[in-house]
């Protein structure tokens, strides 16, 4: 019987992989990019193999596809290109309140400066009142905007000394990758912050392909990708040990360099 999912889909799990299947790398002969009839069918078969795809649902797995040669193994259904939208250039549509463009602000002010305390940047902060770092104070009549607290400046500073902007010292100072970033009118600055990203990542074991494995399961089964949702996968699937907020920043810098995509609604999309 087919395994449906009551009020998701009018159609069963495996029609669902079958269809996704032809649009998702994963199925393509690595050599070709070809999606084949067989690599369909291996594609297919791999996901009604994998239970731990199907976290807190009650579906039951036990159905399993058959193959039959026919000579048409080697048919070429449909050709997968992954063609990821990233621009080594800073991204300027990315929200002024996003953790993208405070990190950039901080970079290109201490740049500007070449070191600067972090109460002196906080000062600056108060004085000119940059978009970025302006929260609502709601009053009973108006809201006004005012800047953010020291302490949570702080965080800021403390989140691009982890990632490897700047280095841990009194006074702030970028370090190589960060004025990497900012020279030659930032050419290079996507490049150098998805490295800085993936290293992260890989501190905890973590690569940047299995991350977009899980947002690509999570679709095919009918999930939101949210950064809590992916956090839950990452540890359930991968038991990767890293902060829900510390992964929620880093995918957040990740959808902006271009790597993988996002809606307004923070769900995060490869690319197909």
């Amino acid at each position: 019987m087919a395994n449906i999912q009551k009020g998701k889909s009018p159609f069963g799990i495996f029609s669902n992989f079958l269809f996704d299947g032809l649009k998702d790398p994963n199925s393509s002969e690595a050599e070709t990019d070809n999606v084949t009839v067989k690599s369909l069918f291996d594609y297919t078969n791999r996901c009604l193999s994998d239970d731990e795809m199907l976290l807190n649902q009650e579906i039951n797995l036990k159905q399993r596809p058959f193959y039959i040669e026919g000579g048409l193994g080697g048919f070429v259904l449909t050709k997968t290109n992954v063609k990821k939208n990233i621009d080594p250039r800073p991204n300027e549509k990315a929200p002024r309140k996003s953790y993208y463009s405070k990190y950039r602000w901080i970079a290109e002010n201490i740049y500007r400066h070449e070191r600067i305390t972090l109460n002196d940047l906080y000062k600056f902060i108060l004085k000119t009142k940059p978009e970025p770092f302006l929260t609502p104070i709601r009053g009973k009549s108006i809201t006004r905007y005012e800047p953010v607290k020291l302490s949570t400046f702080e965080s800021y500073i403390n989140g691009m000394q982890m990632l490897g902007m700047i280095k841990d010292r009194d006074e702030l100072v970028l370090t190589a990758e960060g004025q990497n970033m900012l020279k030659r009118n930032q050419a290079n600055y996507n490049n150098i912050l998805l490295d800085l990203i993936q290293s992260q990542f890989q501190e905890v074991n973590l690569t940047l392909d299995a991350l977009e494995s899980l947002i690509r399961f999570r679709m095919i089964t009918r999930r939101i990708p949210t950064a809590s949702e992916l956090y839950k996968d990452v540890q359930k699937r991968l038991n990767i040990s890293i902060s829900s907020s510390w992964f929620s920043i880093l995918l957040d810098l990740l959808s902006y360099t271009g790597y993988i995509r996002l809606t307004t609604q923070k769900t995060y999309y490869p690319y197909w």
